[in-house]
């Protein structure tokens, strides 16, 4: 129950019972018996008696708002900062519609033989400076390989046209260029120099008209 206590006023208040637990307050009240007797009661605290207590006064050095618990009988008020160990508990099932957040949860630790199964996540965003390091397992990788290639050489200027079926490309500038071989009019290949493109679209090879170069067509 709460009540609002004025500084150095008297509340009165009927207890019907033998015990009087103060539950809350930000300051110690006194509590004053039909019979004169004062007793001070700390937040927390528990004043108990043979008989009931009936009406009491109230008194309160400050104005603040408590919350007074009565009754009868035996009681033991709860303390702040138990620790309560869960041994074991029924499984939980979780209804349609609900969810559970766990968002601050303390660590796990896992027994011998046993697993998590994660059947859905929400997305995942990657911070700056973090990364992702994903086990692939020892189920062996299939790597496609290509069935045909087809070879081609002549001079600049020299379109491969796109292929969707393309896996890979190599290109080779001939070793008797005078200048570089430009690939889609930005990357240089120096004479003899080679470059492989797993690129499907176009390429486009410009230079001097005397220059050539050699294409690998994969597909």
């Amino acid at each position: 129950m709460n009540f609002e206590l004025k500084a150095n006023q008297p509340y009165p208040v009927t207890i019907s019972g033998t015990w009087v637990w103060l539950k809350f307050a930000t300051a110690e009240i006194v509590m004053e018996t039909n019979s004169g007797e004062r007793v001070s009661i700390p937040k927390g605290s528990v004043v108990k008696n043979d008989a009931l207590l009936g009406r009491v006064l109230l008194h309160s050095p400050q104005d603040q708002i408590i919350d007074i618990q009565f009754g009868k009988g035996d009681f033991q008020p709860p303390t702040d900062g138990q620790r309560v160990v869960i041994e074991s508990a029924p499984p939980l099932e979780i209804a349609q519609n609900q969810s559970v957040d766990l968002g601050n949860v303390p660590a796990l630790t896992l027994e011998s033989g046993q697993s998590v199964k994660i059947e859905s996540l929400p997305p995942v965003e990657i911070a700056s400076n973090q990364y992702m390091a994903v086990s692939l397992g020892t189920r062996p990788v299939t790597l496609k390989k290509a069935s045909r290639a087809r070879a081609r050489g002549g001079n600049l200027p020299m379109s491969i046209p796109y292929r969707s079926t393309r896996l890979k490309i190599t290109i080779k500038a001939d070793a008797n260029n005078t200048g570089d071989v430009i690939v889609n009019g930005a990357y240089p290949l120096s004479p003899k120099e080679t470059i492989e493109l797993e690129y499907s679209g176009v390429v486009e090879l410009t230079g001097a008209a005397t220059d050539s170069a050699y294409v690998m067509d994969c597909y």
